[in-house]
């Protein structure tokens, strides 16, 4: 019975989370309203490439993979309402209007990851280095359930982190 009351409480708080997260942010509405990320790296002597996602306001999502100039894949894909709340709680968290944009300089092989966001308000977007975003708890879990999502639907575990 105790494990059915832990389930039944961790339920009920992530969707006290993703609740608040909403409210907070303010869900796109349309598809003219977004979120985007990108990894960097395109041309990243490692060979992993940038991944670029951008989740609509109607729930697809997305994602091109491009490596050295070449763009090895681009997808359109419809997430479910729980994976679009979760993504959209996590920009949220990230909370990129307020996000400060790295000023210093890269360091060697160092990739930027680059946010944006287009809502009623208008569009902003932020760049920092991966270094700075490893320090930022809400950016880590966006970006480690980015990869959750990407390697679900294209197949292909992808290398953000």
């Amino acid at each position: 019975m105790g494990g059915l009351i832990r389930v039944v409480s961790l339920f009920l708080l992530s969707t006290g989370i993703m609740i608040l997260a909403m409210a907070c942010c303010g869900e796109p509405r349309d598809t003219e309203e977004y979120l985007e990320f990108s990894s960097g790296g395109e041309y990243h002597p490692s060979g992993c490439g940038q991944w670029r996602i951008k989740l609509c306001g109607d729930g697809s999502l997305i994602v091109s993979h491009t490596v050295g100039g070449r763009v090895k894949s681009s997808d359109v894909f419809m997430l479910t309402k729980f994976e679009s709340r979760r993504l959209f709680s996590l920009f949220c968290a990230a909370d990129i209007k307020r996000m400060k944009s790295s000023v210093r300089p890269g360091v060697p092989d160092e990739v930027r990851y680059s946010f944006g966001l287009k809502d009623g308000s208008g569009t902003c977007n932020k760049s920092v280095w991966i270094n700075d975003a490893r320090e930022n708890p809400a950016i880590e879990d966006l970006v480690a359930y980015l990869e959750t999502i990407v390697e679900k639907y294209t197949g292909e575990k992808p290398v953000m982190r």
